[in-house]
Order: structure tokens, then sequence, then C-alpha cells
């Protein structure tokens, strides 16, 4: 049996769908989606083309848990949820920023400003290669879990705040294996100078 045809978004029809939601029929939220996926996925495509069924899903849960706020006398419902999407788009480029920075980096990659400049003097190269060889080994002091918060913010380049929210640990516990690493650090260095 083929699927009825959908009539284009109307505001009044919309407001109504809502109201019958609330009141517990999935049938008219479902219409809601089927009405404006089109519109969502055009909103999410620009900021996340390869995502775009993922991140409108996501969208749509977010309306869904979100439809008692809905007011329709502070904007329609395309509005409203166009603008959940592009929230949930831009989470979306966040959080694979975050994973790209997350990936793991061998620890050559991290002295790669110390592979051999030609108009550099021999005593200068001998100089860096001996200092990347003591920091190697100073890192190598650290516990996994200073490694893992030095790592994610010197090299991954993440600020606490990002490093506590992707570890799922408190505020405090990661600045205090900052803190503690870099006094490892400090002192490993200190002990090879």
């Amino acid at each position: 049996m083929p699927l009825p045809e959908v009539p284009p978004p109307s505001v009044d029809h919309d407001v109504l769908l809502v109201r019958r939601a609330l009141d517990g029929d999935d049938a008219a939220f479902t219409a809601l989606v089927t009405r404006h996926r089109a519109l969502v996925e055009r909103v999410i495509r620009p900021l996340v083309p390869h995502g775009v069924s993922d991140v409108a899903q996501t969208t749509f849960l977010s309306a869904w848990l979100g439809l008692p706020r809905f007011d329709p006398a502070a904007g329609t419902f395309a509005n409203w949820v166009c603008a959940i999407a592009r929230n949930r788009a831009l989470d979306a480029l966040r959080a694979e920023r975050r994973h790209r920075a997350l990936r793991p980096v061998p620890l050559e990659a991290v002295h790669a400003d110390l592979l051999v400049d030609p108009a550099a003097r021999p005593h200068a190269i001998a100089e860096r290669h001996s200092d990347a060889r003591d920091l190697r080994v100073a890192l190598r002091a650290l516990d996994a879990d200073q490694r893992t918060v030095i790592g994610l913010s010197y090299v991954g380049g993440l600020s606490q705040g990002e490093i506590q929210r992707h570890l799922g640990v408190p505020l405090g516990t990661v600045k205090g294996r900052t803190r503690r690493g870099l006094a490892v650090l400090r002192r490993e260095l200190a002990a090879h100078a």
C-alpha cells in the first residue's frame, strides 16, 4: 500500500500535530518528522555532510524530548526544529574535531620538529636530539593518567574542560593530574640536565 502524499507544512497544522503528539499520539509526531525531515537535512548538510542522517535522527529525538517546551507564540515548529538541527550539527562537528585531536600520536611524531635542518650546526643538532631523548625518557616516568592528560593538553591541544568532558572525570582531577605530571617531567628533565 503506497504511503499517502504529505501536504506541504502549514503552521496551523504543525501546531495541531504538536498538541496531538503531546497528548501521546505517536503518529502525529511521525507526521511532523515526515513533513520537516528534508528541511532539517538541508540545515545539517553544509555543516556535517557525511553524518546528515545521524544528526537528523538526533535532532528529532531532541525535538521529541523537548516538545513540551515548544511555544507556537515564539515561532513556527519549522524554525524551532531547524534551530535544534543546527545545534546538533554543531555538536557533531565539535565532536568530530575532538575525535580527530584525540587520535593516538606516536611519540616520534611529537618530535617531528627535531628532524635535521640542513643549515643547523652539528652541535645544535646533537643538542636537540639529546633534548628529545631526555623528554621521551621523562614522559615514560609519568603514570598512564598523567601521560593521558599531558598528551591531550600539549599534543591534542585540548583545554582542561575539554579533557574533563572527554575523560568523564572532575575538573579538579584533570588539574591535579596535570600538575603532578608536570612536576614529574620537571624533576626528570632536571635529573638529565
